[in-house]
């Protein structure tokens, strides 16, 4: 069955209202109303943060999709105290890296960075990337986090994690986390010091507020 095609079985159980442990648990169990719910929930921010990477609508989608298919596959590994939320987001990054690795190119594409693929409320569509000031110090500034560091960014500032989450996934401390990405607000708000902002402060917006 295509996990994404799921049917209405007719079940009436709220899941809708269930806790996180809750709906993990009915996961588990094989519930697909369940399953639904979570994917409704929580694949439009999954597709934002992996489009950051892929820069492709359609294939990020895709991996999102994927992403629900295994942990559909391996639900019974799932443990309900520990929700699906880092779960779906780890199989989401790994997939990515995977492609990266099978592909030989770099896990972050640093000569562009389309922040425009998914359009936010208040965003310009006209903004040229390669000469916007802000974006280009954006841009050269996440270049210089390693990896890990950038996926913690944007897991929590694109992804909807809690730095808690994000810990989970790394194998850190939640204030590692915290103090990694506080390291890049404060190296960002430094280098775009007075430049102007002619888009309205959009590389705050996006990342830091």
């Amino acid at each position: 069955m295509d996990a994404m095609c799921i049917p209405d079985t007719g079940m009436k159980r709220d899941t809708e209202s269930m806790t996180p442990s809750d709906l993990a648990a009915a996961i588990r169990s094989g519930s697909l109303p369940a399953f639904e719910t979570a994917f409704r929930a929580l694949s439009p921010a999954m597709a934002v943060f992996i489009g950051r990477y892929c820069l492709d609508h359609d294939h990020a989608h895709d991996l999102v999709q994927e992403a629900f298919f295994r942990l559909w596959q391996a639900r019974a590994t799932i443990r309900p105290e520990k929700g699906i939320k880092s779960y779906l987001f780890t199989i989401l990054l790994n997939l990515w890296r995977d492609e990266c690795r099978k592909r030989s190119v770099p896990e972050f594409p640093s000569e562009r960075m389309d922040l425009y693929q998914h359009p936010r409320p208040g965003i310009p569509e006209d903004i040229d990337e390669d000469t916007s000031p802000t974006l280009v110090i954006l841009r050269t500034t996440l270049n210089t986090l390693s990896d890990d560091d950038r996926a913690m960014l944007f897991l929590v500032k694109t992804g909807g994690l809690t730095c808690q989450e994000a810990a989970t996934i790394f194998s850190v401390n939640e204030k590692t986390v915290r103090r990694r990405i506080t390291r890049f607000v404060d190296t960002l708000s430094n280098r775009l010091g007075e430049t102007p902002l002619r888009n309205g402060g959009i590389c705050l917006w996006l990342l830091i507020a």
